[in-house]
């Protein structure tokens, strides 16, 4: 696949590495040998992430994930939205 497995934040102090199962690490962005700082709890598996642009002036980042919709492909519209 296509998809992004290691992504690093504009400064490098970050990276978000994708696990095989969806799951979601935050590690070292100068040493990923070391244990992961934080892991991300998810309600399913995420398909695709990628770190926001820093904003001027904040601190802080932005983790933006995909996560694919996991209903039945066959539900269909029975009533309209009120």
């Amino acid at each position: 696949k296509d998809s992004v497995i290691f992504q690093w934040t504009a400064d490098e102090r970050l990276c978000c590495h994708l696990l095989p199962d969806g799951g979601l690490q935050i590690l070292d962005g100068n040493d990923l040998s070391r244990p992961a700082l934080a892991g991300l709890p998810l309600s399913r598996g995420a398909q695709a992430f990628q770190f926001a642009p820093p904003i001027e002036g904040e601190s802080g980042y932005r983790l933006a994930v995909f996560m694919p919709d996991t209903r039945d492909s066959m539900q269909r519209v029975i009533a309209s939205a009120e």
